[in-house]
C-alpha cells in the first residue's frame, strides 16, 4: 500500500513537472517573440530617429538657405530705401523747378495771349480771304468738264464725216455727246482736247480737230495701213462752242478701231474758267 502511494505520488509530481516545464516553455517562447516584436520596434524606431535627423538636417540647410535669402532681401531693401530717398529729394527738387516753372509760364501766358489775341485776328482775317478764294474754287467746280471716249469699231469715213466716238469713258457734266460726237464747252475757258486715230490696213486718213466752223489742227498717221497720229490741242473757248473730230480727205476713208483695243479715242477737259474777258 505504502508503495502504491509512492508511486502515485511521484507519478502527481511527474504530471506536474512535465506541466509546469510545457508551461515555462510556452512563456519562454511568448518572452522570446514579445523581445524579437520589441526589437522590431527598436529597428523601426531606430530607422524613424535616423530618418528624422536626416530630415533635420535637411532643414538646417533650408534654414540657412533662407537666412541667406533673408540677408539679401535685407541689402536690396535697404538699397531699395537709399533710391527711394533720392526719388523724394529729387521730386522735391522737380516740385521747386516747377513752381518756378509755373510762374514763367504765367507771365509767358500774359505774353501769349496778347499774341493770340493778334493771331486771331489774322486768322479770321484769312478766313474770310480763303472763304473767297473757296466760293470761287466751289464755283470752278460747279463749271469743271472733262471727258473721254473712244472708238469700238472699224468704219468707213465720207468725205467731211464727223467721226462718232460712241464708248464713254469719262464725261462729267455729260458735255461729250457719243451720239452726234460733239463736245460742248459749258463754260467759258481754257480746254486741253487730244486725239489719236489708226488707219485702216490698206488706206490713208486724215481728220481735224474743229472749232465749231473751222478747222484747228489734222492728224495724219501716214500713207502704210495701222499706223496711229495723235493731236494735242490747248483752246480758249466760249460757253457754248462745239468741238469735235472730222474727216478732211476728199474721198471716203476707212479708220481702224476694235471694241477691245480701243485704238481710237477723243478726249479733253477744262484747264482754267475764265470769268470775264
Amino acid at each position: 500500500m505504502d508503495a502504491y502511494l509512492v508511486v502515485l505520488v511521484l507519478s502527481v509530481l511527474i504530471l506536474l513537472g512535465a506541466f509546469y516545464v510545457n508551461t515555462v516553455e510556452q512563456r519562454m517562447v511568448k518572452i522570446k517573440d514579445e523581445l524579437l516584436k520589441h526589437r522590431n520596434e527598436i529597428e523601426n524606431g531606430k530607422k524613424e530617429l535616423k530618418s528624422t535627423r536626416t530630415a533635420l538636417t535637411e532643414v538646417k540647410v533650408e534654414l540657412e538657405s533662407t537666412r541667406k535669402e533673408l540677408n539679401q532681401v535685407h541689402v536690396e531693401l535697404e538699397s531699395k530705401n537709399n533710391v527711394l530717398k533720392q526719388v523724394k529729394e529729387e521730386l522735391k527738387s522737380t516740385k521747386e523747378q516747377n513752381n518756378l516753372l509755373g510762374k514763367e509760364m504765367i507771365e509767358t501766358d500774359k505774353i501769349s495771349r496778347v499774341e493770340v489775341d493778334q493771331n486771331r485776328a489774322d486768322v479770321n482775317g484769312l478766313r474770310e480771304e480763303l472763304n473767297e478764294i473757296k466760293k470761287g474754287m466751289d464755283h470752278h467746280d460747279e463749271e469743271f468738264s472733262a471727258f473721254a471716249a473712244s472708238l469700238t469699231a472699224s468704219k468707213s469715213l465720207g468725205v467731211g464725216e464727223l467721226v462718232k466716238f460712241d464708248k464713254v469713258w469719262t464725261n462729267v457734266k455729260k458735255d461729250y455727246d457719243p451720239i452726234t460726237g460733239v463736245y460742248t464747252a459749258p463754260t467759258s475757258g481754257v480746254y486741253q482736247f487730244s486725239c489719236t486715230v489708226m488707219t485702216s490696213s490698206g488706206g490713208v486718213l486724215r481728220v481735224f480737230l474743229w472749232k465749231n466752223d473751222a478747222k484747228t489742227v489734222a492728224v495724219y498717221p501716214g500713207q502704210m495701213g495701222y499706223n496711229t497720229g495723235t493731236l494735242n490741242m490747248v483752246l480758249e473757248l466760249n460757253k457754248g462752242d462745239k468741238i469735235y473730230i472730222k474727216q478732211g480727205e476728199t474721198e471716203e476713208k476707212s479708220i481702224y478701231s476694235d471694241p477691245t483695243g480701243n485704238h481710237c479715242f477723243f478726249s479733253g477737259y477744262l484747264i482754267r474758267m475764265i470769268t470775264s474777258k
